[in-house]
């Protein structure tokens, strides 16, 4: 018979890397033998269920990217660029109007510059009079366009934008930067401009 305190000890360390396995072939002849045991299986975050953790591609920034492909054939909507008027903040909605902007601003040598907002965002409206007035100070230079993400909610999440207000600028059909755009980030935002349309 197996002493009593053998087997309370071989239970102690089941919980260990390795675990004791006790096999009992005889009465008079116990063994005991250490087994590997499996690996607990991975942690899963249920709050992306399934999705990718935000910030797992390094390449996106918390103010998104750009959404083309660089190896989709644009499908631009010429039309949409033409219509909007001098001065003017434009709305986008999708990204074939996102390229007829982009296309139009390359033949003109201009900026375009896209503002994310969301209905009943505070800091997305302490900078709506800026942005209008920044639009106006460089109608030669720049077309302004907003996009509301309750809106444009699938256009948004192709340009990955986590946070508003933020701004997208681009420079011709090159895209430079994602910044934020609220009231403590517009002096920045300023000066920018003020680089890429000198």
């Amino acid at each position: 018979m197996l002493p009593q305190a053998f087997f309370f000890a071989a239970c102690a360390f089941s919980h260990t890397p390795a675990s004791l396995v006790l096999s009992i072939t005889d009465a008079r002849t116990p063994t005991v033998q250490l087994a590997a045991s499996p690996s607990p299986p991975p942690a899963i975050d249920l709050r992306f269920a399934g999705r990718k953790r935000p910030g797992a591609d390094a390449a996106v920034g918390k103010y998104g990217m750009d959404p083309r492909d660089p190896d989709a054939v644009p499908a631009s909507d010429a039309d949409f660029a033409a219509s909007l008027a001098a001065g003017k903040v434009g709305t986008i909605v999708n990204l074939p109007q996102l390229e007829g902007a982009l296309a139009a601003a390359e033949n003109a040598g201009q900026l375009v510059v896209v503002k994310f907002v969301r209905d009943g965002c505070t800091a997305c409206a302490s900078t709506a009079k800026l942005y209008a007035s920044a639009a106006k100070t460089y109608t030669e230079q720049a077309k302004f366009f907003e996009v509301d993400y309750d809106v444009a909610k699938p256009f948004c999440k192709q340009c990955k934008v986590r946070f508003v207000p933020s701004a997208h600028i681009y420079k011709g059909d090159t895209f430079l930067d994602a910044v934020p755009l609220g009231k403590n980030s517009w002096d920045n935002f300023s000066e920018r401009l003020k680089q890429e349309t000198a």
